[in-house]
């Protein structure tokens, strides 16, 4: 091979490797760019979205620390996440003692005193996920109770009928008349039947008390 063809070898060899590290920075550019686009293709609002909901969030549980619905000591929070009994009744066990006193005691304010709660430890849990589930669809069907009050307030009724709203909430209602109106509220018959007349008087009373 003489110099000529060697010199031209020599630019084809140096072209091809220019070549090489061009496709090959080319290659690295694009996949740095694709990893780089979805978050670049966020939109602003996703962006801005998640602290906002966190401060949502802490702004409630804030709320929920300061209020104490039944008023029995206990806050709504600690209430529906440490000790999972009723933000509605003061005595979620219904055995004379507040759920605040049976706290403070040491003792467990969803077992009645005197009576032994203890069970299993699977059995426990499903129990208190049946008893919270239970005060849930109570306390909803509180607020509906509380909301079908409004209604009947704001509809046009005739005196007997605001006689009648007046006596069930100032108290004067009988336990069939309580069980209607939750069922009226969108409480179901099935999970009716699950709650004692004792709990349904017991919510029932609380209830009046709060809108006096």
């Amino acid at each position: 091979m003489d110099e000529k063809e060697q010199k031209q070898s020599r630019i084809i060899e140096i072209f091809l490797i220019i070549l090489g590290l061009g496709v090959l920075f080319l290659g690295f550019a694009r996949l740095n760019n694709t990893i780089r686009r979805p978050i670049n293709r966020l939109p602003s609002d996703n962006l801005s979205q998640a602290p906002t909901e966190d401060k949502a969030d802490v702004e409630k549980i804030l709320e929920l620390k300061k209020k104490d619905t039944d008023h029995d000591g206990l806050s709504d929070y600690d209430e529906l996440n440490v000790y999972h009994t009723s933000i509605y009744i003061a005595d979620s066990d219904s055995d004379g003692y507040s759920d605040k006193q049976e706290v403070d005691a040491g003792e467990d304010p969803n077992c009645p005193r005197g009576k032994d709660c203890s069970l299993p430890e699977v059995s426990k849990q499903k129990s208190e996920e049946n008893k919270t589930q239970k005060y849930n669809k109570i306390d909803k069907s509180l607020n509906n109770f509380n909301d079908l009050n409004s209604n009947l307030n704001n509809n046009n009724t005739n005196e007997a009928e605001h006689q009648e709203i007046n006596r069930i909430m100032s108290g004067g209602a009988t336990l069939d008349e309580v069980k209607q109106l939750l069922l009226k509220a969108g409480m179901q018959e099935s999970d009716l039947a699950k709650i004692s007349d004792e709990d349904i008087m017991g919510m029932y009373q609380d209830m009046v008390k709060k809108t006096k």
